[in-house]
Order: structure tokens, then C-alpha cells, then sequence
């Protein structure tokens, strides 16, 4: 940009922001949101809410983990969940979920074990939340 920040997009979440070389956020836009107002700017509202993701894995606690992580997520309304863990060659270790979840946070426990009740070596692992609507991964450590 002309005044030396820059401007980054998070696709995901359908979000740009105008970052200052030392970090600080200078405004944020929401597309198809209003915007918000930050220090130096204000800036035009559509007057078009967008909806919030159909699904969004946020953060496992404690990453990482020994023995238990609990797994977090949140869905938008009710839907049908498969949430996964694979280890990094692609492997399907367990599944940790796979039923009719009614809207909003969710939580489920890992205690490091695969489908068979045998323990997984320490390592890093995917983990996958699937639905009709959407798809998210995550990476968590297992540390013994």
C-alpha cells in the first residue's frame, strides 16, 4: 500500500485486514459484514450480514497432549459429524465422532489410542472434522 502497510486476506474466514510493518492491526473488514471500526479508519457496511461457517475446528487442549486432548468444535446447526485422526502418512487412527451433533461448541476426548484400543506412539496427527457443509484440519501432538 502507498502508506508502507499491508493489506492480507484469510480466505477462510473471509476476512482482510491492513497490518503496519510493526504488526498492528489498522482496520478489518468482514466481507459481506460490517466493518469494524479501528483507530484511524472507518469504513462502509454492506448492510449484508454473511452467515457464520457451517464448521470450525478450533483448538485441541492441552497441544500438546499426554495422556487426553479435547477436541473442539463448533457447527452452525445441526448436522451430521465425522471427526477423524490420522497420523502424517495418511494412516486413519480413530474415529472420534461420526453422529447427528446439534448446533453450536462441541467437545470430544482423544486419550491416544487407535480404533483398537492399542496406544499410538508419540508424534504429530491430523485431526479431521468433517460434514456435508464444510471440512477442517488441525494438527496435535501426542507426546509420551
Amino acid at each position: 500500500m502507498p502508506n508502507g502497510n499491508t493489506l492480507i486476506t484469510e480466505a477462510m474466514e473471509g476476512r482482510i485486514f491492513e497490518v503496519t510493518s510493526g504488526g498492528t492491526i489498522v482496520w478489518t473488514y468482514f466481507a459481506g459484514a460490517a466493518v469494524h471500526k479501528a483507530p484511524r479508519y472507518w469504513a462502509i457496511s454492506t448492510g449484508v450480514e454473511t452467515p457464520p461457517p457451517a464448521v470450525r475446528l478450533l483448538a485441541a487442549t492441552p497441544n500438546p497432549f499426554n495422556p487426553v486432548t479435547r477436541i473442539h468444535f463448533d457447527i452452525a446447526f445441526e448436522q451430521h459429524v465425522s471427526l477423524e485422526i490420522f497420523d502424517l502418512g495418511g494412516r486413519h487412527m480413530m474415529t472420534l465422532a461420526a453422529r447427528i451433533y446439534p448446533r453450536g461448541n462441541h467437545t470430544v476426548e482423544w486419550n491416544g489410542r487407535d480404533d483398537e484400543g492399542r496406544s499410538v506412539p508419540s508424534g504429530t496427527f491430523v485431526v479431521r472434522l468433517k460434514t456435508d457443509n464444510g471440512e477442517e484440519s488441525r494438527l496435535i501432538t501426542l507426546v509420551r
